[in-house]
């Protein structure tokens, strides 16, 4: 049983948690982390819209598109890097050394023929030089425009698992002559090899076409991520032949194919490009964590694209990207928002090459990789459904349930795409590495057990290529701009609102946000100072309890 002293001493104490208990009850109690916290607004899809239609168009000004390290893609990157600057971040970009590709001018294709009793030429508008195309000679790939055909098929299932017949091109002479083929080839493996067998008979030049009733649908010609040096299992064929190549799309190939079943075409090709090893660059920004030390979440995408607009692929992503970062600065300097973690932004060259500079971006920083929560990668956002990639749980993180449960909690689905982006530099660095030793003979260094960061993600969108189920996607093609994709609904602004709400949600949950203290005049008292009370009635309790027994001591 206490004594009188501990009586006194008890009911001070209580006293104090009585008060404190009344203080308590009239302090609200903190939502969870994520909108409900921090109240944010929802994501701007026309800002999104905005800032990837600039990107769009400044690489449509140049003739190699923001392809990786052109002349378009260093503008592109000033322009980002711009961006985050004016966003109040401090912002840099890491230089590297790797293959850069660019053209000096808008390649061409001019077709002589006889119209009647006349000779005529045409220049056909959709030709293309294919990405990392080898260069013409001066004047331009001379010479009679021949076909080589493939044969019929009913879908790229029965084509892919067509075998190959070597007396099909028997007798097809391409020795200085223009070469039009069908680009299902590149599709079929054995097919593929049969092709960069027959190349080394020394054609001028190649041009890629439709050529199955299941592709002439399209009608706009798919270009592949460095096409004029095909990642293949031939290898760059293309460049060891020193063959430049280019591409139609259906109309022009069509008429191209009657002009030569009437009699002898010519044609002359002009690519004039340039390729080296050279500087390329990404960008970086940072918004601090709140707390010495704290860990940080990766929020990515890449900037550079093929030989078209990129619209969807990848301006949508580094203008959601952007929008990320525009709408945690202003929460932080607006609205009190606390981060327990810094977010670091990150747009990334050379994706269409081979994740590239996430690869040498992961190189650059495998000491503080372990650091880092998480990686959110933003490719291709903006079509009507929701997809991303799997990834398993790790540090007590699940991301892409996480994703999945924000998704559901807005009211959209969301799916798994196996797609491969730059979240693959960070889920298998050495991987990565090795297959851009085996393509380019050129890749950072990266030990076989490097530091896998397993929370890495990219959130998409669906539909992205023809190849899917109607209604089909268009990215690497010339309708992956903003102009088809407001005419067509393909994308629009009210997908990217939707699908930047969940990233934006997520971000936030893994930075563990939340809202600075603050008296908003209701006479509720923070919990800082609920909790700063408590322990000083708790510390007068015990004083006054140890005078008390002095005092009857003596």
């Amino acid at each position: 049983m206490p004594s009188s002293m501990g009586r006194s001493t008890l009911s001070l104490f209580i006293s104090g948690l009585l008060v404190s208990t009344v203080l308590l009850g009239v302090v609200p109690a903190q939502s969870s982390v994520g909108k409900a916290t921090v109240g944010i607004a929802e994501v701007d899809g026309s800002s999104i819209w905005r800032n990837a239609t600039v990107l769009e168009q400044m690489g449509a000004s140049y003739p190699a598109y923001r392809c990786a390290g052109s002349a378009g893609a260093n503008a592109s990157a000033d322009w980002i890097l711009s961006r985050f600057q004016e966003l109040g971040l401090e912002a840099w970009t890491e230089e590297f050394q790797f293959y850069g590709w660019d053209l000096t001018s808008k390649p061409s294709m001019v077709v002589y023929f006889q119209n009647g009793s006349s000779a005529s030429n045409l220049s056909l508008g959709s030709f293309q030089a294919e990405h990392f195309s080898f260069a013409t000679p001066n004047g331009g790939a001379l010479g009679e425009v021949v076909l080589l055909p493939l044969p019929s098929t009913r879908s790229i299932g029965s084509f892919s698992g067509l075998s190959y017949n070597q007396d099909y091109w028997q007798g097809i002479d391409i020795h200085d002559r223009i070469v039009l083929v069908g680009r299902e080839v590149r599709w079929n493996p054995e097919w593929e090899a049969g092709l960069a067998d027959k190349l080394q008979e020394g054609p001028s030049a190649l041009v890629f076409y439709y050529s199955q009733t299941w592709t002439s649908s399209w009608e706009v010609m798919y270009s592949a991520s460095s096409g004029g040096r095909p990642l293949s299992n031939e290898g760059s064929y293309l460049h060891y032949l020193k063959v430049p190549a280019g591409h139609l799309d259906l109309d022009d190939s069509e008429w191209l194919l009657d002009e030569i079943k009437v009699g002898n075409v010519t044609g002359q090709v002009r690519i004039e490009s340039r390729e080296g090893v050279w500087a390329q660059r990404n960008v970086a920004a940072l918004l601090p964590g709140d707390a010495a030390g704290s860990g940080q979440v990766l929020l990515t995408a890449h900037y550079d694209s093929v030989m078209d607009e990129g619209f969807c692929d990848n301006a949508l992503g580094v203008a959601t990207m952007l929008e990320m970062a525009s709408q945690l600065a202003d929460m932080r300097a607006n609205e009190g928002l606390k981060l327990e973690s810094s977010v670091l932004f990150v747009a990334f060259t050379g994706e269409e090459l081979g994740f590239v500079g996430s690869n040498y971006y992961y190189a650059m920083h495998a000491s503080e990789i372990e650091e880092v929560m998480a990686a959110i990668n933003i490719d291709c956002p903006g079509a009507g459904a929701l997809t991303r990639t799997p990834t398993y749980s790790s540090n007590g993180i699940d991301l892409d349930e996480l994703v999945d449960q924000v998704a559901s909690s807005t009211g959209i689905s969301s799916s798994v795409e196996d797609g491969g982006s730059d979240q693959q530099s960070f889920l298998y660095p050495s991987q990565v590495a090795e297959q851009m030793q085996s393509h380019w003979g050129l890749s950072p260094d990266i030990p076989v057990d490097a530091v896998q960061l397993i929370s890495s993600i990219s959130v998409c969108s669906a539909p992205l290529t023809p190849l899917e189920p109607q209604p089909w996607g268009w990215i690497h093609t010339s309708r992956d701009s903003s102009a088809f994709c407001s005419a067509s609904g393909w994308v629009s602004e009210d997908h990217l609102s939707e699908q930047g709400d969940v990233i934006l949600a997520v971000c936030l949950d893994l930075i563990g946000a939340s809202e600075a203290p603050t008296d908003d005049g209701s006479g509720q008292l923070p919990t800082s100072v609920v909790i700063m009370v408590i322990l000083a009635i708790v510390s007068v309790a015990v004083i006054l309890g140890l005078v008390l027994r002095r005092r009857r001591s003596l």
